[in-house]
């Protein structure tokens, strides 16, 4: 068995779950953790501090519901938003913030204000990179499918994209469901493994584009993710796996059940290996 890092996308209040289920780390959003007091924020984080996972991962450090297509978008207007988020990140001793915000940077069909949306994506993320500097943290451009976004879809053209930025702390990751969409090669993640950090993994044969529906991959849905879980289990990767699901019929079961699952690929969370 192949100890991996294994992670839950949720809000700190399903903490107890994921740590019980056997998970290494918990993935909250930042909009979720700045939408908390600065006392339940504050309880959340010692709750955390006395629990063995880690929140190693931070999602959309700017909350998706923007538009980077604004004219008047300023990247100053987010300082104080991103300071906060930096102090709150560091309390949870995270060391990453993962930018995915696919809506929010769709390039409308008028030449003119695509050209626009990219600089202010690229700006914004520079801005992020500055900030997170200063609080220990990198950032990771998430390449997101054609069911969310229309820029910045493989984990080619985001590689070269944050290297094209000529930041140490700017990174890319994978999510399993987009490579799956666009039958994409798990050649191009052993080539751009350098750049890679991070991964997402849900059961792609739902349906997203019109439900919005991401669920627990399971070894009843259809779907052989052995190609893609060889490359999590290969030497090239060294980062984390976490599941981004959004619907459950029974959350605990589910989120415990998925380590038979990881198990049939020959996969072990740390903490269970530890045993």
């Amino acid at each position: 068995m192949k100890k991996v890092l294994l992670s839950m996308n949720a809000s700190m209040d399903k903490l107890r779950a994921v740590e019980k289920a056997g998970f290494d780390c918990i993935e909250p959003s930042n909009t979720d953790l700045m939408e908390m007091s600065r006392e339940s924020f504050d309880k959340a984080a010692e709750e955390l501090k006395k629990s063995a996972l880690k929140c190693t991962v931070i999602d959309n450090p700017i909350p998706c519901a923007v538009s980077f297509s604004d004219t008047e978008w300023n990247p100053d207007d987010w300082n104080e938003y991103l300071q906060e988020s930096g102090k709150r990140a560091k309390k949870l001793r995270a060391s990453y913030w993962c930018f995915g915000n696919g809506s929010s940077r769709m390039l409308p069909e008028d030449g003119r204000l695509s050209e626009l949306t990219k600089k202010n994506f690229t700006e914004t993320v520079l801005r992020c990179a500055d900030t997170a500097a200063e609080y220990g943290l990198s950032v990771i451009v998430e390449p997101l499918g054609p069911s969310v976004t229309n820029y910045l879809q493989t984990v080619e053209e985001t590689a070269e994209y944050v290297a094209s930025l000529g930041r140490e702390n700017i990174f890319t990751m994978v999510d399993y469901r987009w490579e799956y969409e666009q039958n994409r090669s798990v050649e191009d993640l052993y080539r751009y493994a350098d750049r890679i950090v991070h991964a997402h993994l849900d059961n792609p044969g739902t349906d997203y584009l019109n439900k919005k529906e991401r669920k627990i991959q399971s070894l009843n849905d259809g779907i052989d993710y052995t190609e893609f879980l060889d490359f999590v289990k290969s030497d090239c990767f060294n980062g984390i796996v976490s599941i981004e699901a959004n619907c459950f019929e029974d959350y605990e079961r589910e989120i415990c059940d998925v380590m038979d699952f990881y198990a049939h690929y020959g996969i072990i969370s740390y903490r269970n290996g530890e045993k």
